[in-house]
């Protein structure tokens, strides 16, 4: 049977839709990445200010809540002597991981290794702040300094001594909208208007059915189901895993209501379409 006109149309525009999504995810429309400078402004209130010729790299952990970094910068006795007191860094063991391999083999040789026990670094409000563990500073064979630790954003504290802000916190960088404008729209044409576009391309497909407006909510929920089923495979991190267990469920209703609305948008077309002969229907075979 020959597809009508109105049909071709609506399957060329979806397939157009998808190649838009497609280039869209790999077009540099992503945040640009941090400095280093930025990097260290995170810390700045417990670290001080940034110094000078300052190189960063990440130190991948094991959990997705958890982040790694390392600092290199130009040999500075006063700098280092502040960040060992501040910190109570000394050459002894631990219990901190061992530094990346590459780092490793650029430690100055006959240099001591200094670390620090598990930390909080209380915010100047005393709500929250960094959870730090994994401290350690050592001079690297080209006579730069190197300064690493892992750490999350914590408001849990235990047992585990504060170390509280040194100085002023860096001034907050501008918030650039037009990314989160084009990432937002990307996710809703991926999330509610893929699904739902798919469905109407199958002839047979009559949104004033029951079974079918069923199927049509359905579909909505595919994605943050399917989603859900694969982090829960791939990751075991419980904090992590409830974190987003709450955001599929902030998901769910909005892809409802989504739907909903594009139902009664879709209704409202097909109820003013030209008299039956005059005019192809959308979604008529």
């Amino acid at each position: 049977m020959m597809m009508s006109r109105a049909r071709r149309i609506y399957c060329t525009c979806y397939a157009l839709m998808l190649l838009g999504l497609v280039v869209l995810h790999f077009l540099p429309l992503r945040w640009h990445p941090p400095t280093p400078q930025e990097q260290w402004n995170n810390f700045r209130e417990w670290l001080g200010p940034a110094p000078e010729g300052l190189q960063a790299e990440n130190w991948p952990t094991d959990a997705p809540s958890h982040s790694g970094i390392i600092f290199t910068f130009p040999a500075a006795a006063e700098k280092q002597a502040e960040l060992i007191d501040r910190f109570s860094l000394a050459a002894k063991p631990r219990g901190t991981s061992p530094l990346p391999v590459h780092w490793k083999a650029r430690l100055a040789p006959e240099q001591p290794v200094l670390t620090a026990y598990r930390k909080t670094w209380m915010d100047a409000a005393m709500v929250s702040g960094y959870d730090v563990w994994d401290m350690t500073m050592a001079p690297l064979n080209d006579g730069r300094i190197l300064l690493a630790f892992r750490f999350r954003w914590d408001n849990e504290f235990g047992g585990r001594s504060i170390i509280m802000p040194a100085c002023a916190a860096a001034p907050e960088r501008p918030v650039q909208l037009w990314p989160y404008l084009i990432l937002g729209s990307q996710a809703i044409i991926f999330f509610l208007l893929a699904p739902l576009g798919f469905l109407l391309l199958f002839p047979g497909y009559n949104p004033r059915r029951g079974k079918h407006i069923i199927l049509w909510f359905a579909t909505a929920l595919i994605f943050p189901i399917a989603a859900l089923c694969l982090y829960m495979l791939t990751y075991s991190s419980t904090d992590a895993l409830a974190a987003y267990i709450g955001l599929c469920l902030l998901l769910v209703p909005v892809q409802l209501i989504g739907a909903g609305i594009l139902l009664l948008l879709l209704r409202l077309v097909i109820a003013c379409r030209p008299p039956k002969g005059t005019a192809p229907r959308i979604g008529a075979s």
